[in-house]
C-alpha cells in the first residue's frame, strides 16, 4: 500500500487506537521488550529500525538502556508523531533520530549501526528479501513476522502447526541469513501471534 494508506493509519490510531498509545500500553509491548532484553545481553547499541511507525518500539529501546537508535519510515505522519512523541516524553533523546525514507531506496549504509530489527513491517511490503539484503553482513538481525492477515499485509504464516510456519520462515529467508531462533508471541485472548526470528546476515 502506497504512503498515504499509513498517513491515513497512523494519523486515525489504528486499531483500538494503538498508535496512539504508550509503548506500554499496547499489544507488542512484550515483543518489543524482549528484543531489547537480547539486544542487550549481546551488548548491542546502535540500532537501525525498519519500518519504525509511530516511534513505539524505539521508546521501549530507549527506556531499555539502549544508546543509539535510527528510525526509519516513508510515512510522513508516523516519523512526525514519532519525533514529537520522543520531544514530550524523552528529555535526552539526540541519540534518537527518525527518518522519512523510502527503504527501497535508502542506503543503509549512511547509518551507523550493530544490530537491525524490524517489527510489524516486512508482512507489508513485497520486496523484504530485498530491503534485508542490504543489512551489512554479519549484523545481528531481529524480525517478526504475524500468523494473520490484515489490510495491508502481503503475506504472513497462518499454519496451525508451528513447526510447519517456523520451516516456511526458514525457507524463506535462510539463503540470505544464518537463522539463530525462531520464538512464538501469543496475543492474550486472541488467535494472533507473531514469530520473533533473531538472525545473522550473510
Amino acid at each position: 500500500m502506497p504512503a498515504s494508506f499509513y498517513n491515513e493509519v497512523f494519523l486515525e490510531g489504528g486499531s483500538e487506537l494503538n498508535y496512539k498509545k504508550h509503548w506500554k500500553e499496547t499489544p507488542w509491548n512484550a515483543v518489543w521488550q524482549y528484543i531489547v532484553d537480547y539486544l542487550k545481553k549481546e551488548g548491542k547499541t546502535k540500532i537501525l529500525d525498519l519500518g519504525c511507525g509511530p516511534g513505539q518500539a524505539a521508546g521501549c529501546l530507549y527506556e531499555g538502556g539502549i544508546k543509539f537508535y535510527t528510525g526509519i519510515d516513508f510515512s510522513e505522519v508516523a516519523i512526525n508523531i514519532a519525533k514529537q512523541n520522543f520531544i514530550k516524553n524523552y528529555k535526552e533523546s539526540k541519540n534518537y533520530k527518525f527518518i522519512c525514507k523510502d527503504l527501497l531506496k535508502y542506503d543503509f549504509n549512511q547509518e551507523q549501526y550493530d544490530a537491525v530489527i524490524s517489527t510489524e513491517f516486512l508482512e507489508h511490503i513485497k520486496e523484504d528479501i530485498f530491503v534485508l539484503n542490504k543489512i551489512r553482513k554479519n549484523t545481528l538481525t531481529i524480525i517478526t513476522l504475524p500468523n494473520c492477515d490484515s489490510e495491508g499485509h502481503v503475506r504472513y504464516f497462518p499454519q496451525k502447526n508451528e513447526d510447519d510456519a517456523k520451516i516456511e520462515i526458514k525457507n524463506r529467508y535462510s539463503k540470505h541469513f544464518n537463522i539463530l531462533k525462531i520464538d512464538t508471541y501469543n496475543y492474550p485472548a486472541s488467535t494472533s501471534k507473531d514469530y520473533i526470528i533473531i538472525m545473522l546476515k550473510k
